[in-house]
């Protein structure tokens, strides 16, 4: 409901729909054409609740002809719509085990051209069968965010060992002395077959839910079936529990418009 950037984010008008920064674009905008900057426009799917539908639509049409865009019918958070998302791209594509990148719609990123070579250096790992997640180097002690906790390098990837939401100030200023702490963009990358299998063993009914819809007849989410989703982040249900997750960093510089002091 944009609680962190009320009065200006609102829950009928929420942050990812406005121009924030004096930029012309609105956050969704701008993170749709930083994706066309490496990905073709028709295989990016746009997943909002069915309030927003309307205009997100209306936005990215001024980009592409006929934007995709999945329409929950309740607000589930993450890992629900992460899971949808997976089967409905899995319904639509010739390739036989598509990988995905889940990007959130909040994030400003100036450097283009950093940003989609970091995803594309870590691609290697997706295809191995890691679940990427892209770190963020802190700059200060940031309580609002999310950290990870990394051990071994691997091939400029790392083992992740640890998350911590939202720590308290020292422990946030305790992160920032070391260089084994990440924050966590939110941003991540695998195979379809990858993380489904991570939801069957981590997070079962959403594995199930989400099986129930067949895509192939609709492009709708039924209410009666995604309403049994828990509302659960992605971070919860699967990251946190997955031994397959490896962090690269993400070189270029990310903004996350969650509260008034990143903007």
């Amino acid at each position: 409901s944009g609680s962190r950037l009320w009065p200006l984010s609102r829950e009928l008008y929420p942050k990812q729909l406005l121009n924030i920064q004096n930029k012309k674009d609105s956050l969704l905008q701008l993170t749709f054409k930083r994706l066309t900057s490496f990905l073709p426009a028709e295989n990016i799917i746009s997943i909002t609740n069915t309030k927003h539908f309307s205009n997100v639509k209306y936005q990215l049409s001024a980009f592409t002809q006929n934007p995709d865009v999945l329409s929950e019918p309740i607000a589930k958070n993450t890992a629900p719509a992460i899971a949808i998302t997976t089967r409905y791209i899995q319904s639509i594509t010739d390739e036989e085990d598509p990988i995905i990148l889940a990007v959130p719609s909040d994030h400003i990123i100036e450097n283009t051209e950093k940003f989609a070579q970091s995803i594309q250096e870590a691609e290697k790992f997706a295809q191995d069968g890691y679940i990427v997640t892209f770190g963020v180097k802190p700059t200060y002690a940031e309580t609002g965010f999310g950290y990870i906790n990394v051990s071994d390098e691997k091939k400029n990837g790392f083992k992740v060992k640890s998350f911590r939401e939202k720590p308290e100030k020292s422990e946030a200023e305790e992160f920032l002395k070391q260089n084994n702490w990440y924050w966590n963009s939110g941003i991540f990358m695998f195979k379809a077959s990858v993380i489904l299998k991570e939801f069957e063993k981590c997070s079962s009914d959403i594995f199930k839910i989400s099986d129930e819809i067949n895509f192939n007849e609709t492009t709708d989410i039924p209410y009666i079936s995604f309403n049994k989703m828990p509302n659960i982040s992605i971070d919860y249900a699967i990251m946190e529990k997955s031994d397959k997750l490896i962090l690269t960093e993400l070189e270029s510089d990310w903004q996350d418009m969650g509260s008034w002091q990143s903007i």
